[in-house]
């Protein structure tokens, strides 16, 4: 994990968007990040393909710091 094998998953669909707290699902092999100005959780899949966006809660979206994918029992 030196960094010298980076790779462009996602890009910003405007300049003036920032990515927030970065984190992965390993099981379902998915990356998630907040976008405070849009307003969303974003996700995609590790290749950067099937970009989909969620909607916050205005009141919210601009505090997003950081996220965290957690396990779900199914029972």
């Amino acid at each position: 994990m030196t960094g010298t094998d980076r790779q462009l998953v996602v890009r910003a669909d405007a300049a003036n968007v920032r990515m927030v707290g970065l984190c992965t699902d390993v099981n379902r092999r998915r990356l998630y990040w907040a976008e405070p100005e849009y307003g969303t959780i974003a996700t995609s899949d590790y290749d950067g393909n099937d970009v989909r966006r969620f909607p916050l809660p205005p009141s919210f979206a601009s505090r997003v710091l950081s996220l965290s994918v957690g396990a779900v029992s199914a029972s």
